[in-house]
Order: C-alpha cells, then structure tokens, then sequence
C-alpha cells in the first residue's frame, strides 16, 4: 500500500512539474523539491495509522516525481554538448548505487529496528539532499551566468 501510494505521487509530480518550471527557474526550484519527498517519508516515520502513512506517501511519491524532470533540465542548461552524455551517465550511476546501498541499509534498519526508523533515515539522508542541492544549484547558477556572460 505504502509504496503503491507513492507510485500515485510520483506520476502526480511527474505529470505537473512542467507547469512549475514554466513559472519558476529549475535552478531555483530544484533544492526546494526535495523537501515533499522528505516530509513525506517522515509523515510515514510517525504515522499513527496505515491509512495516514499511505497519504504521507503519496506526498514523498510528489516530490520524487518533481526531482528527476528537473534535474534533467538543468543538465541539459547546464552541461555543454560535449559532456551532457557523460553528465547523464553519472547521474544515473551514481542513482543507481546509491538505490541499491538504500535497499541494503533500509532492509537492516527494518529488521533490526523497525520500518519507522527504515523512513525517517530516508527522510534525513533526502534532507541532507535538499542542503547539498542549494550548494550546487547556487554555484551552477553562478557557473551558468559567467558563461552567458562570457559568449556575450
């Protein structure tokens, strides 16, 4: 259920984000989307009720499903032709290890401690994210706009 219902975030997230990025710079977007994802899972950490952590998942569900489409045009306004490739290709390596370490960590700290603690790391490590997000976003930005200004 729990998961099901963030699949049901993601394609709500998915399905609108284009809408945010009309409006606003992914740039300026991007660290503030992470945190839908991390709430969301802490809503699940402390849920009384299966029913409440469904809806807390769908909320996480949003906020993945805001991510990806973002991070995927800043890439590609970011990174020039030359390295756009390689650019998406770490991503998703890294993407991809740390989902797998994720599973591994979220399987020990379920056995061992319950699946509250599995969310609520999750929500922390999402956090941590979004922090490292507003690092990064800033100095692409910066990145971005001294080479504008360079070609002007």
């Amino acid at each position: 259920l729990l998961w099901t219902s963030s699949g049901v975030g993601l394609v709500v997230g998915s399905v609108i984000v284009g809408g945010f990025i009309e409006r606003r710079p992914p740039l300026a977007l991007y660290p503030w989307l992470f945190l839908p994802w991390g709430l969301g899972l802490v809503g699940a950490a402390v849920a009384p009720t299966i029913g409440l952590a469904a809806a807390a998942m769908v909320v996480a569900g949003f906020g993945n499903g805001l991510t990806f489409p973002v991070t995927v045009v800043i890439v590609q306004q970011a990174a020039s032709d030359r390295v756009r490739g390689r650019v998406f290709a770490a991503i998703i390596s890294i993407h991809n290890a740390l989902l797998g370490l994720s599973y591994v960590a979220g399987g020990w700290l379920t056995k061992d401690f319950g699946a509250r603690w599995a969310y609520g790391g999750a929500s922390v490590l999402l956090f941590a994210g979004a922090l490292t997000a507003f690092g990064l976003t800033r100095n692409v930005a910066t990145g971005v706009r001294l080479r504008r200004e360079q070609a002007a």
